[in-house]
């Protein structure tokens, strides 16, 4: 649960920064921002989707709503960029009463205590320490480069330039739909007059375009991913022994003496 951090809680003294990223093993949908398009389209697939507050770009990493294939069981991130919307964690900013974001933390993450590397969130005095100011600034660059890629992806959205994307990964075999998604149609994008088109360049959102194009590549990602995590569960199965295995009759003796 997210709460404000406030310096007169005892709890949110101390923080201890937990190994890997097992927070995000059930999200597999993250927010993604201009500034990340360079690292995340060689390593992740990319859409757009409609929200309330418009038009976002997100990475997939996921056939399902709770399960992200990038993290295995135990919190390790299986590819070669992690999206900031989880760098972040459990940190967070939200608006508060009066308009100002204030900055949350999740209390449930298991990080605000006292460990190997512990980190103090608050000096002495009550007020930020140089760590959570680190925090903050980084927690500031991400929704400011979120802010201006949705208005980047409302300029291909005004211009016509999304479409409605009909993804279907292969994994085991089976054709696995996503539902919901949207990406850039290159016949509106080739057919733009350069007067439109120089307007979308200037805006960033040919940037997130390509962007989005390219990294539509990845898709067969999932598909692989899937099967990696389908054969590793089954392995774990077959290492467990069965109920038959467990309570065979020669290993239970009874002795009432």
């Amino acid at each position: 649960m997210y709460t404000p951090l406030q310096p007169s809680n005892p709890s949110h003294r101390l923080y201890t920064p937990v190994a890997g990223y097992p927070a995000a093993r059930g999200r597999p949908i993250a927010v993604l921002s201009r500034g990340e398009l360079r690292r995340a389209v060689p390593a992740l697939p990319v859409a757009f989707r409609r929200e309330e507050g418009g038009v976002t770009m997100v990475a997939l990493m996921g056939l399902t709503l709770d399960r992200n294939f990038f993290v295995q069981d135990g919190g390790r991130w299986l590819g070669s960029y992690v999206p900031a919307a989880f760098r972040g964690y459990p940190f967070g900013l939200a608006s508060g009463p009066d308009g100002k974001y204030v900055v949350c933390v999740d209390e449930n993450s298991g990080a605000l205590r006292d460990g190997p590397g512990a980190k103090a969130l608050f000096e002495d005095d009550g007020q930020p320490s140089g760590f959570l100011k680190q925090v903050i600034n980084f927690l500031q660059q991400v929704q400011a480069d979120q802010q201006a890629t949705r208005a980047a992806g409302a300029v291909l959205d005004r211009h016509g330039l999304l479409e409605d994307w009909p993804i279907a990964v292969t994994a085991a075999e089976q054709r696995i739909p996503l539902n919901g998604f949207l990406r850039v149609s290159e016949t509106a994008l080739a057919a733009l007059d350069p007067a439109v088109l120089a307007e979308v360049r200037d805006s960033g959102a040919l940037d997130l375009a390509y962007g989005q194009i390219y990294a539509s590549n990845n898709l067969s990602v999932l598909g692989r991913l899937a099967e990696a995590h389908a054969k590793a569960a089954e392995a774990e199965r077959a290492r467990l022994p069965s109920a038959e295995e467990m309570f065979a009759p020669e290993d239970i003796s009874f002795n009432f003496d």
